[in-house]
């Protein structure tokens, strides 16, 4: 049923939960799954920074991202899923979604919020989580914290 399977990750507990309920049915559908980090640039307001402070930002970034996919891997390993991994630069939710358009994936599973969620998000779904709902060009399980 789900051939292929886009789990976004940010790193964060939510994230990792939408990981298992993602591992437990690309074991059921023997699904690939391919684990899909976005590092976003913080929005810059004066004059743009140094490239060697751009560099830095995108070497944090890639620090962070790596630390993510890797988690998330570890969550999939554990049964037996040997995912794809994929770290690019962008923005969350035009990213994701033209990677899921691209990719063909039959289903997206993503945490209901993230980690750049505060006390609101305790109540309210995360924008990123509430764009790939209304963008996806596939079904999106979408997971809550526990």
């Amino acid at each position: 049923m789900f051939e292929s399977i886009l789990l976004p990750t940010d790193g964060s507990a939510c994230s990792l939960r939408a990981a298992e309920y993602c591992a437990d049915i690309a074991k059921k559908y023997g699904s690939n799954v391919t684990v899909l980090y976005v590092a976003e640039l913080p929005p810059v307001i004066g004059p743009p920074p140094s490239e060697e402070k751009q560099m830095d930002m995108r070497l944090e970034l890639s620090r962070h991202g790596r630390a993510a996919l890797e988690a998330a891997r570890e969550v999939l390993e554990m049964v037996d899923i040997d995912p794809r991994e994929e770290l690019v630069f962008g923005s969350a939710v035009p990213d994701i979604l033209q990677y899921a358009r691209e990719g063909s994936y039959g289903l997206i599973v993503i945490g209901s919020r993230g980690a750049g969620t505060g006390a609101i998000g305790q109540i309210l779904i995360g924008s990123v989580a509430e764009g790939i709902l209304h963008g996806a060009p596939c079904p999106v399980l979408m997971v809550r914290p526990s």
